[in-house]
């Protein structure tokens, strides 16, 4: 007769897991621009503290209570209800008009827009040009380019998508 191997259960397995503190793992990526990750990490404690499967235990306190996880995860809802608001969209899309940075769809339009007229390459080439430790010389340069094509309208709208695919990461140099 063969021995007969015990595979652990998925219980027994999260039980042999070391505590994590999983407030603070939600938090790091939240922090970190990993919003979605952050959010599936709440919903993961809370689930498991539903099932029953204790996440708090006597010498961690706090850290991972269900509470806790539930004041996160609706503090995290609060900030992107907010930013998905048409007072959120418009407030990016003019801070990405004001500093030329590019983190959402909406301060890429407030960017470009700005790109178009003189005042987004005004604003480049002093950002990149005199403020920034480490100039991005594409970005300098099409800012010039832009500045000059402002006399020639049908090539400025090539520079300015240029500049935005730099400033997006989807072309490098």
């Amino acid at each position: 007769m063969l021995p007969q191997n015990h595979s652990p259960t998925p219980s027994e397995e999260l039980a042999a897991m070391p505590d994590a503190d999983l407030a603070a793992l939600a938090e790091s990526h939240w922090e970190n621009g990993y919003r979605e990750s952050a959010i599936s990490i709440l919903d993961y404690a809370l689930e498991q503290a539903d099932l029953d499967h204790s996440i708090k235990r006597e010498d961690t306190g706090m850290q991972n209570s269900k509470p806790l996880m539930q004041l996160l995860r609706s503090e995290y809802n609060k900030t992107l209800a907010d930013e998905e608001s048409l007072d959120g969209r418009l407030w990016k899309m003019g801070s990405g008009a004001i500093t030329g940075k590019i983190d959402s769809w909406e301060s890429m339009a407030g960017s470009t827009a700005a790109d178009l007229f003189i005042v987004g390459d005004i604003r480049d080439v002093i950002v990149e040009g005199l403020i920034a430790d480490d100039t991005d010389e594409l970005i300098l340069t099409l800012s010039a380019v832009g500045i000059v094509t402002t006399a020639w309208p049908p090539a400025d709208p090539a520079v300015s998508m240029l500049k935005a695919a730099k400033k997006s990461d989807v072309i490098s140099g």
